[in-house]
């Protein structure tokens, strides 16, 4: 696959609010007007960022996962005939199987139209997270080309555990990977503020023998999540810029 070209990718680290469908739209169509400006060809959204994250219980009721599906593809049209369709958008939403299961997605929206749908794979059971109680995973890898670049996507955890989506990209010569995140607040530590996860991202795979990554990371303060925002360097691993703390921050 390609990895040559050049490409542009606006960090869209925004603050939703769980289970306002409406204001949260609003707020990713604003953020695809400031990225256009900008010169941005894609744009990436936190984890689940139309539904807000965690949705927790709302995940099964039925009314809710149809909700959500409407909602992004209302989105969908309205970035198109808002004019910023030739954005390539990375927008995480609540989703769910062909048997109704609830499952944790980003849709790729382009030109009014969802292209392509990513299904989180591992799903943390720890901590804050009841994802394992709530949602099924998915079961397939996503690559996407954009401005001759081969785009893998993943979602949070699934670039933290064994095998699944990362370990299929690699074998897929990927130039890029972005992943959507929601994550409670880590402060870095002090011997490297701009990269607290450099090391290893899943066992046996390090970033720096992966291509450049683009995490952004959901800001919902309430539940102790994070507004953070990293883009890695290939092949060295080092952060090209870290934002941290903040409600509405864009790279």
């Amino acid at each position: 696959m390609s990895q040559s070209g050049q490409i542009r990718i606006a960090l869209a680290q925004i603050n939703p609010t769980v289970g306002d469908l409406v204001k949260n739209a609003d707020l990713i169509s604003k953020n695809a007007y400031e990225a256009a400006a900008a010169g941005a060809v894609v744009v990436v959204y936190p984890e689940m960022v139309l539904t807000g994250y965690p949705v927790e219980d709302l995940a099964t009721r039925p009314s809710f996962r149809a909700a959500s599906i409407e909602a992004v593809n209302q989105l969908a049209q309205r970035i198109n005939n808002e004019g910023n369709g030739d954005l390539t958008l990375i927008v995480g939403y609540l989703g769910q199987s062909p048997a109704g299961a609830p499952q944790n997605c980003v849709a790729i929206i382009h030109r009014g139209v969802i292209v392509a749908i990513y299904i989180k794979h591992h799903l943390p059971n720890y901590g804050v997270f009841d994802e394992y109680r709530n949602f099924t995973p998915g079961a397939h890898s996503l690559v996407i080309r954009v401005c001759g670049v081969d785009i893998g996507l993943a979602i949070c955890e699934d670039i933290w555990q064994s095998g699944g989506p990362v370990a299929e990209l690699a074998k897929r010569n990927i130039g890029l990977m972005l992943v959507p995140n929601g994550s409670p607040f880590i402060t870095p530590p002090p011997t490297d503020p701009y990269n607290p996860y450099k090391i290893t991202c899943t066992p046996g795979t390090t970033i720096t023998t992966t291509p450049g990554v683009g995490s952004i990371t959901i800001g919902n303060p309430p539940f102790g999540f994070a507004s953070t925002s990293t883009a890695y360097g290939y092949p060295s691993g080092s952060a090209w810029s870290y934002t941290n703390g903040g409600n509405d921050i864009k790279d």
